[in-house]
């Protein structure tokens, strides 16, 4: 079995809703703190890196420098951001990978948007070490200007421009279920509308070619290939 098919049989797959993601949980198991709020965390460990992607050349052999727009040479494309924490106490064999679906980042699983603690957090007061990620093309992992440097040059159809969108309040309010129609909650919602306009600010552009799923499975692997066997939460 290749390194590829043994990690990502080895980790779990659980879809959960953008809702969710913004509802949190509640706080356990850390050490006591004197007056309101949550306790402390004890956290060994926690840092930031990158994972896959490759070095390109913004020219070929037949071009000039004066042929190109600013600052040709050579870039990195397709690579991941991750962010980490690792538990004091690790009660978890494995740690959690989340995963954020298209027009979100990492953000969706820290901090709520009305100031409570996300995903990242609660499992982490769990035992568990959390990865983080942004998805190839997305946040803090940037973005391949290639294909639109290219046409803007004039030497690539406007047909190479990447399909992208981002979602727009509306889109965001219906598709993600927090009402029927824009502005109008469901009655039941725990979603925090007074907080819906604090939500949107992280909403990102998404690449929406179908090559980004295959970017984003390779940028995954790097990461399991770096820190072995883990659990996958996603959703989307």
């Amino acid at each position: 079995m290749s390194t590829k098919q043994m990690y990502l049989t080895v980790a779990g797959a659980l879809l959960v809703s953008p809702l969710l993601l913004q509802m949190g949980g509640k706080n356990v198991e850390a050490e006591p703190r004197a007056g309101h709020g949550p306790p402390h965390l004890l956290i060994a460990e926690q840092g930031s890196f990158f994972v896959g992607g490759e070095k390109i050349y913004s020219l070929t052999e037949n071009d000039t420098q004066e042929a190109s727009t600013r600052n040709p040479g050579h870039a990195r494309i397709n690579q991941s951001y991750v962010e980490y924490q690792i538990p004091h106490v690790q009660k978890s064999r494995y740690p959690v990978i989340l995963y954020p679906g298209g027009g979100h980042e990492g953000k969706v699983y820290e901090t709520t948007p009305d100031g409570r603690e996300g995903w990242a957090t609660y499992f982490l007061r769990r035992g568990f070490p959390v990865y983080n990620v942004d998805g190839v093309n997305r946040g803090a992992s940037s973005y391949d200007i290639t294909n639109i440097v290219l046409v803007r040059q004039g030497r690539a159809p406007i047909t190479a421009i990447p399909s992208m969108n981002r979602y727009t309040y509306e889109a965001a309010w219906t598709q993600f279920r927090i009402g029927p129609s824009p502005g109008v909650p469901f009655a039941n919602t725990q979603f925090p509308i007074e907080a819906f306009d604090q939500y949107t600010n992280q909403l990102v552009p998404a690449f929406r070619d179908a090559i980004e799923d295959d970017k984003n499975v390779a940028a995954l692997v790097a990461l399991l290939d770096r820190i072995g066997p883990a659990i996958v939460l996603t959703w989307s």
